[in-house]
Order: structure tokens, then C-alpha cells, then sequence
């Protein structure tokens, strides 16, 4: 893995990640230094819940990762129930500080949680899996918004994830990896980027130039992966796959497949680009998320910046 990627970074960091940014966009200040300040707080969960996570190696199956399932899929989140209430409470208040035209509905999940009726490993499970249906059934029975409670929810996740990736990374470090999803978690990536190529196979070369990575939306784990293969879909078929570059910016583009109409955004590295943390770099070019959007096109998986306009 390239060495300048790191999964976390400190809180002073991010400060400094998010006023390059603004200095070079600043149209983006507002969402900048609101997300900045998320990913801040997420960075001071993530420290904490190292610190109390349980052991997990007696109960994870790495052997099935060779059939494509990531490593945590057979880790039940009921044993993590402390570290995922934990951050769960302390990610809350910055949500409500952050963006107050969601307070009142944030403020009911808190209630919930306080009064014991918020089921947080079942709703989180079904967040995971993608069981829509459950989390509309949550939202309509509490009257809190499905965004609200989507934003809730991987903000907790991702900080528990963070927080377990580098206790499991060497599982996967090795690992040719060729899914659009994370190894680790089995989430889809908010980002790529392109780095120096490094004595990998031709399978991963094709195209010509550097290495990808793609960069895990929820646990921040990185994985090299082919150029010409969509995450989403998995066509290999070159005449599917599109990028469009920011005109004042080459090194930075989101990726398009035709087949699938999913895109993500993508640095190149090799350009000389600030190296910024992934998030971070992912928040400063939602002015191409928001293009992409506005051709048709969706993302490849929700995350807050794309969630709260």
C-alpha cells in the first residue's frame, strides 16, 4: 500500500487537510468545515474504541475470504455491542451541532437510545445488509427521517470499522483481492485513487499507468484493484468505462461505467495532488459528485456528503 495513505488521521490533521482545501476551493468552505469537523470527532471515537475492542480472532474465518467474503461477515455485531453504543452516543451531539436542521430528529434517536428502545445492533445489521425495507419500517414507525437515520448510522459504523481495521489488516495484506468490495468489511468504496505502480501483476496494469486503490466508505481500508473493471458491476468492457476530469484539476475526475450508470470519484496521485486523507478528498470534490448527479448517474454507495445536500 502506497506510504502516503494513512486510514486515520489526528484531529489537527484534518483541520489542516480541510483549510487546504478551502484555500483551494473556497465555494466549499460550509460543507468543508462541517464535515471536517465530523471526521475530526470520528477520529477521537475511533482512538477511544481501540483501546476497549474485543478480541475477534478466534471468531473470524479467513479462509472463506478466497470465496469472496469479507473477513468480518461472520462477526456477529451483538459482540460489539458496547464499542457500537459507544459511538453511537458520542457522534451524536456533533451530528446535531453540525447540522442543526436535523437536531429535532437526532435528538429522538438519542431519546430512543437513552430510554433503551433503540435496537442499534438490529438496525445496524440491516444497514449493512442493505435491508431497506427494515430501516424505512424504523423510520416510519418514529417519524425520524430515513436520511437522518442513514447518516446516524454509518457515521457509528464507520467509527467502529475504522477503529477494527488495523487489528485485522494483515488478513488481507497479502491478499489478491479482485471485488469492488472491501475485504475487510464487504462495503463499497467512496473513492480511488491512482499511485505508482509497484511490481504488481499485469492483471491489475491493464490500461497502462499507475496503481488503483479503491478506499472503503465505512472501515477506510485500501485494496489494489484492476483500472478497467467497474466496482459496481465488475464489466471489464473498456468502451463502458468513462472518466471526466475537473478542467481546473487533471489529477481529479470521477470514473463512470456505462453499464451500471455508477461513478466514483477518483485522484490521481501521480499528478502531484495535496495528499489530503481519503474522506477529506472525497469531500473536496462533491462539486463532481454533484455533475455526476446531475447527468443521471449515481454514486457507488452513500455516504454523508452525498447524503445531506
Amino acid at each position: 500500500m502506497p506510504t502516503q495513505i494513512v486510514s486515520t488521521q489526528a484531529a489537527s490533521d484534518i483541520a489542516l487537510a480541510a483549510q487546504k482545501v478551502i484555500e483551494k476551493r473556497p465555494m466549499l468552505e460550509p460543507i468543508v468545515r462541517s464535515f471536517a469537523e465530523i471526521l475530526s470527532a470520528k477520529s477521537e471515537v475511533v482512538n477511544q474504541l481501540r483501546v476497549n475492542t474485543v478480541q475477534l480472532d478466534p471468531l473470524l474465518r479467513p479462509e472463506r475470504l478466497l470465496q469472496g467474503v469479507p473477513l468480518l461477515a461472520d462477526v456477529s455485531l451483538g459482540i460489539l455491542d458496547e464499542p457500537l453504543q459507544e459511538a453511537f452516543r458520542a457522534i451524536l451531539p456533533v451530528l446535531k451541532k453540525t447540522f442543526g436542521s436535523i437536531a429535532a430528529d437526532l435528538t429522538s434517536l438519542e431519546s430512543l437510545q437513552s430510554r433503551n428502545e433503540l435496537d442499534l445492533f438490529e438496525l445496524s445489521r440491516a444497514y449493512l445488509g442493505g435491508e431497506i425495507s427494515v430501516l424505512h419500517s424504523f423510520a416510519q414507525a418514529t417519524h425520524i427521517s430515513e436520511i437522518v437515520l442513514a447518516l446516524a448510522l454509518n457515521t457509528t459504523l464507520s467509527s467502529l470499522l475504522t477503529a477494527l481495521e488495523p487489528t485485522v489488516r494483515n488478513y488481507v495484506s497479502e491478499l489478491n483481492w479482485y471485488r469492488g468490495y472491501c475485504p475487510i468489511c464487504g462495503s463499497m468504496p467512496s473513492i480511488s485513487y491512482l499511485a505508482e505502480a509497484h511490481d504488481l501483476g499485469s492483471e491489475f496494469l491493464r490500461g497502462g499507468g499507475g496503481q488503483r486503490y479503491l478506499h472503503c466508505s465505512l472501515c477506510g481500508h485500501d485494496w489494489r484493484f484492476m483500472r478497467n473493471k467497474c466496482p459496481a458491476c465488475e464489466t471489464e468492457d473498456r468502451d463502458l468505462q468513462l472518466y471526466f476530469q475537473a478542467q481546473e484539476d487533471h489529477s481529479e475526475r470521477v470514473d463512470v461505467c456505462c453499464n451500471c450508470n455508477a461513478y466514483l470519484p477518483c485522484i490521481d496521485l501521480r499528478e502531484g495532488h495535496v495528499k489530503l486523507p481519503m474522506d477529506m478528498a472525497a469531500i473536496s470534490m462533491v462539486h463532481l459528485d454533484a455533475w455526476a448527479s446531475e447527468k443521471g448517474y449515481h454514486p457507488l454507495v452513500q455516504t454523508p456528503w452525498n447524503l445531506i445536500q
